[in-house]
């Protein structure tokens, strides 16, 4: 059986489908090109601090990895428990949504950007 070479990086390149702003949430399209993940969506990763030019490699700090920083839905109170939101977003409300982790920094506003460290 052929060797199949894997990478062992919590950051990994993909090509944006779309341009995405920094610290947002991103799924695979049908592609196989990062665009913004919805509430329900399994994300890939969130987008590091450059973001996404569509068509252009994009870094993408994987799921599974211990920490993360996400743009807020809205407030959000450190310890919260944290979960998927629409437009790559991150929220402290379960409808519909996937938890991610729990706060270690709070935001007052959307988008403003908190830290988490992940559930899994």
């Amino acid at each position: 059986m052929p060797s199949v070479p894997l990478r062992d990086s919590l950051h990994i390149t993909f090509i944006a489908g779309a341009t995405i702003a920094a610290y947002t949430r991103v799924k695979l399209d049908s592609s196989g090109h990062i665009v913004e993940a919805g509430i329900a969506d399994t994300a890939v990763g969130f987008t590091t601090e450059r973001g996404a030019t569509s068509g252009e490699p994009a870094a993408v700090r994987v799921a599974n990895a211990p920490e993360h920083a996400g743009r807020a839905n809205g407030a959000i109170a450190v310890g919260a428990l944290v979960y998927s939101a629409a437009a790559g977003r991150v929220d402290d409300v379960a409808t519909s949504a996937i938890l991610l982790g729990y706060a270690t920094t709070a935001a007052s506003n959307q988008d403003e950007l908190i830290r988490f460290v992940s559930a899994v």
